[in-house]
């Protein structure tokens, strides 16, 4: 039996298929990488060393503790320094090919912002025609109901099977003109090629505030509400200006951290 082979396998007596590829090019420099992973090591080291003391008890632990801590943070700056440094051609690089794009992107969105603004009048219009004949097929088909029911009822009364049938019947007709209806409603625009997507109109539900003070009762439980109040809340304690008055159904509150 054949044994399946990976694409890049070389056949017997041959190099690898991809032989000749240039070897990956990383975007930083690995020597300096390696050399702020020994030093971050390192640290990391001693501060299990740290922590295996569990407990700081005395002035000289603190003080060699908040040494270490500063060490730490020293050698953190120089790897956001190095991570800065060595980001910024690719960021650059980045912002030049946006910069180079944005132009024919230009071209293009406004072209497709135009054209729909321009087949938006035919689009109405046209929703306007489906909608009618939807409602026209909607009617006729809840009237078609309403004689099938009536014709199911009379049969069923009189035992008459054929009755039972053309009722069956009459109700499926008036099924497939409601799914014609369903269908009917529908104004989308195809492609004339075929090859295009189709033209459709969207709707999205939106709202607008016309009471504050209701919309925030509403939503006072929402949690995405209560982090909103919580973010701007903190904004007006922590401002320069803050003159010791907390807003109303705020507690103020303080946290020590070390820095």
């Amino acid at each position: 039996m054949e044994i399946a082979k990976p694409s890049n396998m070389a056949e017997p007596g041959l190099p690898p298929r991809d032989h000749n590829q240039p070897p990956e090019v990383l975007p930083y420099n690995e020597v300096e990488l390696a050399t702020h992973i020994d030093g971050a090591t390192e640290f990391a080291a001693a501060a299990g060393e740290w922590l295996d003391l569990k407990v700081v008890a005395t002035k000289d632990q603190a003080e060699h503790l908040a040494d270490f801590i500063a060490g730490c943070r020293k050698r953190l700056k120089e790897v956001e320094a190095w991570r800065e440094k060595a980001k910024k051609p690719h960021l650059e690089a980045g912002r030049a090919v946006d910069a180079a794009a944005a132009r024919p992107e230009a071209f293009l969105k406004k072209s497709i912002t135009s054209a729909l603004a321009l087949l938006t009048p035919y689009e109405a219009e046209q929703k306007r025609i489906a909608d009618a004949e939807a409602a026209r097929l909607r009617q006729l088909a809840q009237e078609q109901a309403a004689e099938a029911a009536r014709l199911a009822a009379q049969a069923e009364t009189r035992n008459d099977v054929v009755g039972q049938v053309d009722a069956e019947e009459a109700k499926k007709s008036a099924e497939r003109l409601a799914r014609q209806a369903e269908h009917a409603a529908k104004s989308n625009i195809q492609s004339a090629s075929g090859a295009g997507r189709t033209i459709a109109a969207v709707v999205t539900k939106n709202v607008r505030i016309t009471n504050p003070r209701l919309a925030a009762m509403s939503l006072a439980s929402h949690p995405d509400l209560q982090r909103e109040l919580v973010r701007i809340g903190n904004q007006i304690v922590r401002a320069s200006t803050f003159n010791g008055k907390v807003p109303d159904g705020f507690e103020l509150y303080e946290e020590r951290t070390l820095r």
